[in-house]
Formats: structure tokens, C-alpha cells, sequence
């Protein structure tokens, strides 16, 4: 299975980790190693600000979903799912971030880009984030990995999907690598490869770096 974690901001992790948690991304290394990407962006999308910034109000391809099916959970939550699809035997599932849903333009733009590649696209929204509350006495979270968990089982029990893939941004890419870390070899048959964009997956050198007066325009 390929993993693969896209880092958006190298700075947040050349800030000072405690000595453990050095060591154990020395260990990670050894069995992940980081490789520099040959991608150039445009001129104008150099500064990580402006690239921030612009991708967000810049207008995108629209997207209407085909179709919202709801997922009950454990504790007899609900997850609403919106789905493109197009008869595919490949399926994309794309986890949002903090605050999105499935209409974050960065997901909507990935749902695009995976049903150009003839896939179908299922895009989750975490509890209470699609539009209503959740009816569970808790929210979702950075570890709340159950969710995803029992969305792919679902999936693998009442679709005939030969490959699934993972996509999950933000805090969606800290469930998506929590998940495969506790599956461990037990993933499911159907499970070829996971992409992470921007997972903050050191969670307090991440907040320190957005409490900087610089990072003031995101708070």
C-alpha cells in the first residue's frame, strides 16, 4: 500500500520537538523517508500566504453531488456522505478539515480531479458538520479515527468497489494516518494507497506556529 504525506508549510516542522518526539521522527524516517518535491509553483503562488489565501477565493468548477446517504454510527450517530459516481471500481474517500465539509472548495476541486480520472468520489462530513447537528453527546477530533473506520467497512459491505482510495487534508489527513497506524496490517484488501495534505500531525508545534503575530490573518 502507498502512503504518502504532502507537506504544505515545512516551517512547522523545523520548530523545536521535545527529545522523544525527535527520536521517533528519526525512527519514522527510516521507514518513510521524506522526499523534496521537483513541483515549481507559479510565480505568484511562491509566498505559502498568498497561496493560501488566493486558492480560497479564487473561483473554482462548480460541483453538484449526486447524491447524500447517511451512515449510522455506534453510538447511533449519523454521517452524511455525498457521492459522485459514474460506475467506477475505484472509489476516492476524501476527509475534510477543522471547520469544512464536503462543500470546502478544496474538496469539492479534488472530487473533480479524482472523477476526471474515471473514479468515483465519496466526500464525508465529520459529526455536525454537514449542515445539522449531531445527536451524540461529543464532536469529532483530530483522533476520532472509529468514524472513518466504520465508513470503509460500510463501504466494503455494501459496494462492490475493487480499490478504494484514502485523501484526507487537514485535520481529515490525521484520522485518515491514525486509522492505517492502529489498522496496521490489517487493512482492508480493497485499501491501495493514502495521500495526507497538510496533516498537522504534531499538533502543539502546529498551534505554537499559528499563534505567531505572522499567522495573526487565520486566528
Amino acid at each position: 500500500m502507498l502512503v504518502s504525506i504532502i507537506l504544505a508549510n515545512q516551517g512547522l516542522f523545523q520548530q523545536p520537538m521535545p527529545e522523544a518526539c525527535a527520536a521517533r521522527r528519526q525512527q519514522y524516517d527510516s521507514i518513510m523517508p521524506r522526499i523534496e518535491s521537483l513541483y515549481q509553483s507559479p510565480w505568484l503562488y511562491r509566498q505559502a500566504d498568498i497561496h493560501t489565501i488566493l486558492s480560497s477565493i479564487v473561483p473554482h468548477a462548480s460541483l453538484t453531488w449526486q447524491k447524500r446517504t447517511s451512515l449510522r454510527t455506534h453510538d447511533n450517530d449519523e454521517l452524511d456522505c455525498d457521492f459522485l459516481c459514474q460506475n467506477s471500481k475505484t472509489l476516492a474517500i476524501l476527509s475534510h478539515g477543522l471547520e469544512g465539509s464536503a462543500e470546502s472548495v478544496y474538496v469539492r476541486s479534488m472530487a473533480l480531479t479524482c472523477h476526471a480520472q474515471d473514479w468515483d468520489v465519496c466526500a464525508w462530513n465529520f459529526r455536525g458538520c454537514s449542515g445539522r447537528l449531531n445527536t451524540a453527546p461529543y464532536y469529532y477530533h483530530s483522533g476520532l479515527s472509529e468514524d472513518l473506520r466504520s465508513l470503509i467497512n460500510w463501504i466494503d459491505t455494501e459496494f462492490s468497489y475493487e480499490t478504494l482510495v484514502l485523501i484526507g487534508f487537514s485535520i481529515g489527513g490525521n484520522i485518515t494516518l491514525k486509522y492505517l497506524g492502529e489498522q496496521g496490517s490489517d487493512l482492508p484488501s480493497t485499501l491501495a494507497a493514502a495521500v495526507c495534505w497538510s496533516a498537522p500531525v504534531h499538533l502543539s508545534s502546529s498551534a505554537r506556529e499559528l499563534a505567531r503575530p505572522s499567522r495573526r490573518v487565520y486566528q
